[in-house]
This record gives structure tokens, C-alpha cells and sequence, in this order.
């Protein structure tokens, strides 16, 4: 009887560790596929809806222009496409919080793990991007911060930071909330970092004692894969 050489292992397999798995142990590469999975299909939900109504929307106008048809379209615009679009953008900012903390306990386990396997010394490498502000404040007061935006790319970027609307505990829009930007438009050369301000103005009208807000700062422009979502988190004193 011919001798037959053990099977080799298929590269396109991910490696197995060897021993029994942990059954405790929480499967934080299946978790943030899952979170990857997740946001995809959400996404590609809402692109085909979008679509879809712009598609129906172009079908009737070709059918004829009628002026009363604007004026609806522009009525669900103003009103129950601007609470479905609050939504979305609640849903991001609830999406980019969750992924960062994910992300960041994956970094903390991993290295646990390698250290806890005799290579000791290992240490994450500290991340300059603040993946969330907390301000506190009492109202008719102006809070503020400031964090750094770097250019780590080999070519000049020319980022921009933006913000996006203050909610309140309930997800509701805070109507008239400012957060001021300075500056909101930058250029960064290879390697230079500039230090944004970021101010918030506690209308007393607006902004109410005991209550806790949140909005985001969203950097983009800093080159393929490195645009920033930031949290900020308000509570009034």
C-alpha cells in the first residue's frame, strides 16, 4: 500500500490555534465582522431606497411638470424626510461611538493576550485621535476644547472640520445650537499637526440644567481611509 502524504492546509483558511477554544472567550474578530456586516447592509438598504424614490421622483416629472408636485416633494423634504435623515445621522454617530470602542478593546485584548504568552513589554502604540471630547458646563456659559489634526500622509491635505447637529438625551435636534469651529478649513504639509478649537456657546434658552447632549466633529480631507468621526458629550451643570 502506497504511502499517502497528510493533506496540506488550505491557504485561503484562516491559521487554527491549537488546543480546544476557550468558550469564554469572546470572539472579537467574528464581533467586528458582524459590526462591518451590519453597517454594510444598512447602508446598502438605505442607498437603494434613496434610489429607488429618486428614480419614482425622475419617472413622474417626466411624466409632466406639475408645480403642486415640487411644492409636496419639497413639504416631505422639510419635514418627515428631515426626521428620517436625523435618524440616519443619529444611527452613524451611535455606529461610530460603538466601532471605537470595539476597536479599541480588540487593541487592549491583544496585546493582554501576547504579554500574557511570555512577550512581555508589548505596548499598543497611544492614538493621537481623541475618539471622544466630554464637556462640562453651566448654562449661559461658553465651554471649549482643542485637539490636534496631523498630516501623516506624504502629500499636503487640506482637511476640514465640520460639525454635525446638537441632540439631546432624546435624539431631538437642539434648534439654534452652534458649535463654532476654529479654523474649520486647514493645510497641512507632510508631518505638521495645527490645533483646532472647538467651542460650544450654553444658551440658557437652549441648553438646560441637568440635561446631556452630544454632536460630532467629522474630519475629512486627510486622505484615503483617515477622515474622523469625533463624539462630543455635553452636560450642563
Amino acid at each position: 500500500m502506497a504511502d499517502t502524504a497528510p493533506p496540506s492546509p488550505d491557504p485561503t483558511e484562516p491559521p487554527r490555534a491549537n488546543g480546544p477554544a476557550d468558550p469564554q472567550a469572546p470572539d472579537l474578530n467574528a464581533a467586528m465582522e458582524d459590526s462591518y456586516r451590519q453597517l454594510q447592509s444598512i447602508y446598502t438598504a438605505f442607498t437603494q431606497q434613496y434610489s429607488d424614490a429618486g428614480a419614482q421622483f425622475q419617472r413622474l416629472s417626466e411624466q409632466g411638470y406639475a408645480p403642486e408636485l415640487a411644492d409636496l416633494y419639497r413639504e416631505f423634504t422639510e419635514t418627515r424626510g428631515a426626521e428620517i435623515a436625523q435618524e440616519g445621522l443619529q444611527l452613524a454617530i451611535r455606529y461610530a461611538a460603538s466601532a471605537q470602542a470595539l476597536s479599541k478593546r480588540y487593541t487592549d485584548e491583544l496585546f493582554h493576550f501576547l504579554n500574557t504568552r511570555g512577550m512581555a513589554g508589548l505596548q499598543p502604540a497611544p492614538d493621537p485621535r481623541p475618539a471622544a471630547i466630554a464637556l462640562t458646563g453651566e448654562a449661559g456659559t461658553t465651554i471649549a476644547t482643542s485637539f490636534d489634526v496631523e498630516n501623516s500622509t506624504a502629500a499636503t491635505v487640506s482637511p476640514r472640520v465640520s460639525t454635525t447637529p446638537v441632540l439631546d438625551a432624546e435624539g431631538v435636534a437642539v434648534d439654534g445650537a452652534m458649535v463654532d469651529v476654529i479654523p474649520d478649513l486647514l493645510t497641512l504639509v507632510p508631518g505638521q499637526k495645527q490645533t483646532v478649537k472647538v467651542m460650544v456657546p450654553l444658551d440658557a434658552e437652549r441648553f438646560h440644567a441637568g440635561a446631556a447632549y452630544s454632536t460630532a466633529l467629522v474630519i475629512t480631507g486627510l486622505g484615503q481611509g483617515r477622515d474622523q468621526l469625533i463624539s462630543v458629550d455635553i452636560t450642563v451643570s
